[in-house]
């Protein structure tokens, strides 16, 4: 069978949509990698910009009819008006439509807030522009959007249940190979399709999908899904997730998984209007936890001090030592960014403490508050105790295993080597990293071997590092687990009673 190539045409009207269109364009190229594996391919038809010898209605309409899926995006404009009386994106939905074209159309919302040149106020405009929504809204089923954010998670969700839907692809769903690991996002997707947010929920914030939207390169698009569930960026109410212990507990999650994120801010706002009125000590902990780190991050250092002050309390209230753990995370954070490393390591080390005192110690937790140890550690001088805890990070993580915590880890102790000039285990933790983060998370920029040799052959020269590296090959574990061996760490995971998790990197 050959690879398919189906061609995606974006249809709008210019001036007032380009955000719109943007967003759309970037969503569907960034379904490359994902389509990839299903071996289907989108080629996408932008003709904002570009020239032709053509007239430019003509190239439009062949176009429409070139095309296996035309997106039509219908704003508060109605457009140029072509001699026939129609506008030229009506033209271009009539003939796709007309030659059997799959067609996603989406409507900006009338209250959406525009430049007052971005709407309509000419009657007979206005006429014709209702009167093309009553021709979609009797066609067709479709949605509609305030932001050019929402559309982009709609058209992310619409494209890849019609890509799931064809029947090449749904049969190699059921194959033992990589696409089978599409089968869950079909049932997300199928489940959101009939009307059953909940189970699209449990779903979307399952630990598997999470880790299978990372492997695959779709961690932008698992945030596309999770905020047009959540409806951020829309202006109504919302009708998906409007229980609001749920909606509270979704919320957090989409803050904790893209906290940096412009559309997080968002997501945060509306957590905070809820949670208080739950009276729930860990939902009122989590957020108090993530508006100090948001305040942390614009260094503003007296708001986020009460915040933690707030977080503390209420993780004392849970009586849960794990989630005590987890509150002395921040507070560190709080101390290292501001150069305060005595104090950070005080308390990254009192999370250890209480990590260790578990029942059943939560081994990522543990894993992070040893690495922040380490840096504390570096930042102090004391490298022994810097290799020890990244060491100890790094056995945690492997136990779990964690493929993205042990690169983290491995991370740590690379720059550690290489600053006391040991490069040929410097290079080797990093080799070691790049094979687990590229495999664990391919888009990420860790990924690439050569962002994070760049530093190091700026220091030590190209040819030294590439010598290096051709003498490593396949023994970089080797070389790392080697010069850790005089701390003793082998056994530290059988010592704590640490096995592997079932919420692991499914290895």
């Amino acid at each position: 069978m050959p690879f398919p190539i189906f061609r995606v045409m974006v249809s709008s009207t210019f001036l007032d949509l380009t955000h719109e269109r943007k967003a759309v364009v970037e969503a569907l190229r960034e379904l490359a990698m994902p389509l990839g594996y299903l071996d289907v391919a989108f080629t996408v038809v932008d003709l904002q910009g570009g020239a032709s010898a053509s007239p430019p209605l003509e190239v439009c309409l062949a176009e429409a009819r070139r095309s296996d899926i035309l997106v039509t995006i219908v704003g508060l404009r109605y457009g140029w008006v072509t001699p026939t009386g129609l506008s030229i994106t009506e033209r271009e939905y009539d003939e796709a439509s007309r030659n059997g074209k799959s067609v996603l159309a989406y409507m900006k919302k009338p209250e959406s807030i525009v430049l007052p040149e971005h709407r309509d106020t000419e009657l007979a405009l206005i006429d014709s522009l209702a009167a093309f929504k009553r021709k979609i809204d009797s066609e067709r089923k479709r949605d509609v959007f305030s932001t050019a954010e929402e559309l982009r998670g709609h058209v992310i969700r619409d494209t890849l249940t019609w890509v799931l839907s064809l029947p090449q692809v749904a049969d190699s769903l059921g194959k033992p190979d990589a696409r089978n690991q599409f089968s869950e996002l079909k049932t997300y997707l199928e489940a959101f399709q009939s009307g059953d947010p909940m189970r699209a929920q449990e779903i979307a914030t399952s630990r598997r999908f999470e880790l299978d939207m990372q492997r695959f390169g779709m961690e932008n698009l698992h945030q596309s899904l999770l905020m047009d569930l959540l409806q951020l960026g829309s202006f109504a109410e919302p009708t998906r997730v409007s229980d609001p212990a749920t909606r509270a507990r979704l919320l957090m999650e989409y803050v904790e998984a893209f906290g940096n994120r412009p559309t997080a801010s968002i997501a945060l706002q509306q957590a905070a209007t809820l949670i208080p009125s739950l009276n729930n000590p860990r939902a009122s902990f989590a957020l108090a936890r993530a508006l100090a780190k948001a305040a942390v991050r614009e260094h503003r250092y007296d708001i986020a001090s009460a915040h933690l002050k707030t977080m503390l309390r209420h993780a004392r209230q849970t009586n849960d030592v794990h989630v005590l753990a987890q509150a002395r995370r921040p507070i560190g954070d709080f101390y290292r960014v501001q150069g305060k490393h005595e104090r950070a390591l005080r308390w990254y080390d009192k999370a250890v403490k209480d990590l260790c005192a578990m029942v059943e110690i939560c081994p990522f937790c543990l894993s992070s508050a040893f690495e922040a140890c380490g840096t504390e550690y570096r930042a102090l001088g004391r490298c022994s105790m810097a290799n020890d805890r990244f060491g100890k990070a790094l056995m945690v993580a492997q136990a779990i295993p964690d493929r993205q915590r042990s690169g983290e880890a491995l991370e740590s102790l690379a720059e550690q080597f290489i600053t006391h000039g040991d490069l040929r285990t410097g290079v080797a933790a990093y080799v070691w990293a790049c094979r687990l983060v590229s495999e664990a998370k391919p888009a990420q920029e860790g990924a690439d071997l050569g962002v994070w040799l760049g530093d190091v052959a700026a220091r030590f020269g190209q040819e030294r590092v590439l010598a290096v590296l051709s003498e490593i090959e396949d023994k970089a574990e080797g070389i790392v687990l080697e010069a850790l061996a005089p701390y003793k760490l082998e056994d530290l995971p059988e010592k704590l009673g640490i096995k592997p998790s079932v919420y692991g990197d499914h290895w």
